[in-house]
């Protein structure tokens, strides 16, 4: 679990620096991802809410993942509102 941590952790370093340096949303290909750990499924959802990571490819289970994911996520930051 620490390496697919830190994967999602480069992944959005870089999808930061593309981003800031071209001044667009970045597009992830993900189709060859079968699996996901939740850890790094809040990561893309992060991405996604915070960068306008656009993210392509994804298979049914990766997608049900990434909707959980941000679902909890959504939960969890009105719980401290």
């Amino acid at each position: 679990m620490v390496r697919d941590l830190q994967d999602a952790e480069l992944l959005e370093r870089i999808c930061r620096e593309v981003s800031e340096q071209t001044g667009q949303a970045v597009v992830v290909e993900l189709s060859d991802i079968c699996f996901i750990d939740s850890v790094s499924a809040a990561i893309l959802c992060r991405m996604k809410s915070e960068q306008g990571v656009v993210f392509k490819g994804l298979n049914l289970f990766i997608k049900k993942v990434l909707e959980l994911a941000d679902e909890s996520d959504k939960r969890l930051g009105s719980e401290f509102i």
